[in-house]
């Protein structure tokens, strides 16, 4: 079943093979208000992808079975794609920079030092979806020929025209 992907703050999947630690995150992450699933390794988190809808996704680096790298290289040839974060070792640090080569947005060191490193960059990367989803869009306007909603409906003067095109689409 599809989940509704209207979080407050924003959907997480979270991909880690230690319980103690997925907890962890969770906690920090849910106490933020973003809405998190969770997924003990790289199969669940592919299955969990592929049901649901996601604004980020943070993903040990390294695990058993399918690791967090074949789990984001696998993820790479959809356009809507959710961003990565990787969590890694100190000793897989060099991998987590070929992934973040690879398009990953970025990459803490585990153990976690601070809750509020992994929330800046889970804001970080949260901020630059909403842009990227906004320019995608922005161009699928453009390659239509149709200006933007933000164009069309420009200035103070507008908001009641918008709000009755938005009243009388719903009837239609």
């Amino acid at each position: 079943m599809m989940q509704h992907d209207t979080a407050p703050n924003g959907r997480i999947l979270l991909v880690e093979d230690d319980a103690t630690f997925r907890s962890f995150l969770l906690t920090i992450l849910e106490d933020e208000g973003y809405e998190v699933r969770i997924a003990g390794d790289g199969r669940e988190g592919l299955r969990l992808l592929g049901a649901e809808s996601f604004d980020l996704v943070i993903s040990d680096l390294k695990m058993p079975g399918k690791s967090g790298l074949d789990l984001f290289r696998e993820t790479r040839q959809d356009p809507s794609a959710p961003p990565f974060i990787f969590l890694t070792a100190y000793g897989t640090v060099d991998e987590a920079v070929s992934a973040m080569k690879d398009g990953a947005v970025d990459f803490l060191t585990k153990p976690l030092v601070a809750p509020e490193a992994l929330l800046v960059l889970v804001d970080r990367a949260l901020a630059n979806q909403g842009l990227a989803r906004t320019l995608r869009s922005l161009k699928e306007a453009s390659a239509a020929g149709l200006p933007s909603d933000e164009l069309i409906f420009a200035g103070q003067s507008m908001n009641g025209v918008r709000k009755l095109v938005l009243d009388v689409a719903g009837t239609t």
